[in-house]
Parts: structure tokens; C-alpha cells; sequence
């Protein structure tokens, strides 16, 4: 596996990790009422899709999930979609989702991406919202997780 894109900070590491990796993290703090297998999603295995791994102390603390697609709302070429994006409940309000946010913001912008976009649970807005999300589109039900909206993050060209 190749080994671009990790990031280093004296507190967490960032990198690259298989798809199989992020799914015991992602039903904890996602999805606890479905099974492992429920949790993979479409896409998980193809070429271009991304997945990384916070980590603290070796111990895996957040993953998320990116790979281009186009927004629902458009046809907005080299869009680039965040999926599955968990972490742990000990590490959270430490900054350690902000780096792995801006991680996969920045993969993105490394493949040329123009639009970065995911469906934010509605308790999640404010922390999309401060990292230049805009809400798109009203509240719907998102099968397993409940109301989410659409949120949309122009990429540096």
C-alpha cells in the first residue's frame, strides 16, 4: 500500500489504512445497531477510494472514508465525497477529528478536487460549519442513521 498522505503531529499520526480496518471504529460510533458486515459501504474497495486512520499511541482513535463522487445536488466534476468519518469517544473534543477532517480535505485537493461533500447527522453541522461546510438542501432520513443533511465544501484549485 502506498504510503503518501500520513501526517504526523506529536500528539496522533495519520495514515493510510485498509478499508477492513475502519469497521470495527465505524459501527462503535456510527452504526452500534447493525453488524460489522452492515457497516461496510458501497465503494469501500474500489480503486480511488481513501481510507484513513487517526492514531494515538498506536491506538486507533478516528477513520474516515473519502472517494470522488458527485454531490446529489449536481453535476460537479471532481467531487470528492467523506463517508464513515468516526472518532473514538475518548479522543473526541481533543482536535483530533479537525486533523482528520483537514487530512482528507487536503487529499482531496491533492487529486484536484473542487467540491468536498458529505451528509452531516444533524448533530454534526456545527463541526462541519466551522470548517467551511455549507448546509445544502433540507434534513432527510439517511437509512441506519437518522436525519442528515447535505454539506458542502468548496476545494482550493
Amino acid at each position: 500500500m502506498e504510503n503518501i498522505c500520513t501526517v504526523t503531529t506529536k500528539e496522533m499520526v495519520i495514515r493510510r489504512i485498509s478499508p477492513s480496518v475502519t469497521l470495527a471504529l465505524r459501527r462503535s460510533i456510527l452504526r452500534p445497531h447493525l453488524s460489522i458486515k452492515e457497516c461496510r459501504h458501497e465503494g469501500d474497495s474500489n480503486a480511488e477510494t481513501r481510507h484513513f486512520g487517526a492514531y494515538e499511541n498506536a491506538e486507533l482513535i478516528g477513520v474516515a472514508s473519502v472517494f470522488k463522487a458527485v454531490p446529489p445536488n449536481g453535476d460537479q466534476a471532481d467531487s470528492w465525497r467523506l463517508r464513515g468519518m468516526a472518532v473514538s469517544e475518548k479522543a473526541r473534543n481533543s482536535g483530533s477529528g479537525k486533523k482528520l477532517l483537514a487530512h482528507c480535505i487536503d487529499y482531496a485537493n491533492t487529486q484536484n478536487g473542487n467540491i468536498f461533500w458529505c451528509y452531516a447527522r444533524i448533530t454534526a453541522i456545527p463541526f462541519y460549519e466551522k470548517y467551511g461546510f455549507k448546509i445544502n438542501g433540507v434534513a432527510f432520513d439517511f437509512p441506519h442513521v437518522g436525519p442528515v443533511k447535505l454539506m458542502i465544501k468548496p476545494l482550493i484549485q
